[in-house]
């Protein structure tokens, strides 16, 4: 089995802002508004889900897929 991270949400109190100023110093884009989330998708396709929160916290989405893993 192996295990591929796929996005991970991103607390912020201004999440466009903050995206906005993480894209700029990666040479990104900030992408589309997904739902509630303001997205940076990254080279190895993994989503920094910005979201409107004013708590610490956070979430990671892991994909598993079955089959051999890779060394």
């Amino acid at each position: 089995m192996t295990v591929e991270l796929n996005h991970t949400i991103v607390p912020s109190r201004d999440p466009l802002a903050s995206a906005q100023f993480l894209a700029d110093i990666l040479g990104l884009r900030v992408d589309p508004p997904l739902a509630h989330f303001t997205p940076i998708t990254l080279a190895n396709q993994v989503s920094l889900d910005y979201d409107q929160l004013d708590e610490p916290g956070g979430h990671l989405m892991e994909i598993l897929t079955r089959g051999r893993a890779e060394s």
